[in-house]
């Protein structure tokens, strides 16, 4: 047996022992000894250990805390007075004042399970001191006082009546004032709560509240109301009972959503439209790295819902899987609903997926941007450098064999000619980096040069008469640059076409495979996905063919 378990099982034995002892002394009992009063208290002391175990299940091991001490300070509340046993005699001195103070102790800490700030730290730890009777424990002697059929005060340092008489006076004055004022640090934390919030913690609030007003009345009168503050703290237990009531009732409306399995993100909104009677639902997902909320299509979203809608969390496996924003009402969706998380959770990995692959397209944009960058440097650098410095080299040879001998000539000739060799094949590599003639003269004019320099066996069908953006066209023009180098092809057609919105390209090269071609044009392809194209190789008759469509963007 855990111990959750043996705690609740405590408490439940300590408040049928109490009752049975208000049954068996009943005209000691501040509650009277009739059927409904003892019921009453029974079902209040029950129904509060029930609400610490649903809070200490729901790991909120402090307001399951506050429960529990709402359950002992009822309690010692309805043992008949004075109680037999000394222990008991001087619990019930000093636990006066345990069942409103944590009355407010669980309403301030509910639903979050956590105190707001240092205010309401101090305000819980205050409510227990000021409404306790422990100070007059101290000095209070049950003979002196006139009471000798009162057990020992087991907490009494100096016998002081006195003391005692003044503290009698004046503790209740106090208790009652601190009682006021928790109930209304209680009501303001209820308005200040964001309006799904609200909703869940309302009952709750509300009972603590009244727990707290009942009490100070009583202590103000001299006469407490415990009955009717029995019939509060029944009602603050029942309060907790209206959450997992709201969860169950959401869950059962959006199994029907789960059940469907919407496709898309349109779908889901709609359904939780209806399922809330609200057109103006709106569904919101935690981004994949920042956890910050965006729209479904990666849109960012405001931090918080606007003015007259609420923001619920939706949660699988203690993580928030999606926000649904509703009206703030009643019948708004609970905080948790486990029949939709399923559902939402695979909205939300959709949108990361979404969100995720359109930052992978950017990113390798930026990467083909930067790589076409510095293939026009080098391309400068070897023309302008490089090439510049070999041709001048090959003139000054020139000139030195004019002025020489005909042995240090035919020398000076073959250096010439080893040079201009080296600047021919520095020219082409410098164009092979970037094509020029694409940078200046476009697609069609690049795509020709290309046919020319591989020679027969290539036919052209279509070539665009407008220019396309500058990534665009490089992606096309390397998809045919490597289909042309593709060894072992017989021939080739080449088909470009320009589209209102993109430029389809295709390429049928006879004498390879599918898969050499796919090999081959990996590269160019990987160029094709980065600028958001599609790229597709197929098997045909005496070859293989490939399909590219480029957006004009």
């Amino acid at each position: 047996m855990d111990r959750r378990r043996v705690v609740a099982l405590l408490a439940a034995g300590l408040v049928v022992l109490a009752v049975a002892a208000a049954a068996r002394h009943p005209d000691l009992a501040p509650g009277g000894g009739s059927r409904a009063a003892l019921g009453l208290q029974l079902a209040a002391g029950l129904a509060l250990v029930a609400a610490a175990v649903h809070a200490a299940r729901r790991n909120e091991p402090a307001v399951a805390t506050a429960l529990l001490i709402a359950v002992a300070g009822l309690a010692l509340g309805v043992l008949p007075e004075p109680p037999e046993s000394a222990v008991l005699f001087t619990l019930a001195l000093v636990g006066v004042g345990l069942p409103a103070a944590a009355a407010a102790h669980a309403a301030l800490l509910y639903p979050g399970g956590r105190p707001a700030g240092a205010l309401d730290r101090v305000a819980i730890g205050s409510g227990y001191i000021l409404t306790a009777g422990l100070l007059r424990a101290l000095v209070f002697d049950p003979p002196q006082a006139g009471c000798f059929d009162c057990p020992d005060n087991l907490l009494l340092v100096f016998a002081d009546p006195d003391a005692s008489a003044w503290l009698e006076r004046w503790t209740p004055r106090v208790a009652a004032a601190t009682e006021v004022a928790l109930a209304t640090l209680v009501a303001v934390r209820w308005l200040h709560r964001p309006a799904a919030a609200r909703v869940l913690a309302a009952p709750v609030s509300a009972a603590a509240v009244v727990v707290l007003a009942l009490a100070a009345i009583g202590n103000v009168r001299g006469a407490p109301l415990w009955l009717a503050a029995c019939a509060a703290l029944a009602a603050l237990a029942a309060g907790f009972a209206w959450r997992p009531l709201r969860a169950r009732r959401a869950r059962a409306v959006l199994t029907r959503i789960a059940v469907t399995a919407p496709a898309g993100a349109g779908e889901v909104v709609d359904a939780l439209g209806r399922a809330l009677d609200d057109p103006a639902v709106a569904l919101l997902v935690p981004h994949p790295e920042t956890r910050a909320p965006i729209t479904p299509d990666g849109a960012p979203a405001a931090t918080h819902a606007p003015p007259g809608r609420a923001r619920t969390a939706v949660e699988r496996r203690g993580e928030i899987v999606a926000w649904v924003e509703h009206r703030a009402t009643p019948d708004s969706l609970a905080r948790t609903v486990a029949a939709a998380g399923l559902t939402l959770e695979r909205e939300s990995l959709r949108t990361a997926q979404r969100l995720q692959a359109r930052q992978l397209r950017e990113s390798s944009l930026r990467l083909v941007t930067a790589g076409e960058a510095e293939r026009r440097r080098l391309e400068r650098d070897l023309h302008d450098g490089a090439q510049q410095r070999l041709l001048a080299l090959g003139l000054g040879l020139a000139r030195a064999r004019s002025t020489t001998g005909r042995a240090a000539a035919e020398a000076l000739w073959l250096a010439e000619v080893r040079v201009a060799a080296i600047r021919e094949q520095l020219r082409e590599l410098a164009h092979g980096i970037h094509s020029v003639t694409l940078a200046e003269g476009g697609l069609a004019e690049a795509v020709l040069a290309l046919v020319q320099a591989a020679g027969g066996g290539v036919a052209v069908d279509a070539l665009p008469e407008r220019r396309f953006p500058a990534a665009a066209e490089a992606a096309v023009y390397r998809l045919v640059a490597a289909s042309l180098a593709l060894e072992g092809a017989v021939g080739v057609r080449i088909a470009i076409e320009a589209r209102p919105s993109e430029l389809d390209a295709a390429i049928r090269v006879s004498g390879v495979t599918s898969a050499a071609l796919s090999e081959a044009v990996a590269h160019a392809g990987a160029r094709v996905f980065a600028v958001g194209g599609s790229l597709a190789v197929a098997a045909v008759a005496e070859g293989a063919a490939v399909r590219a469509s480029v957006p004009d963007a």
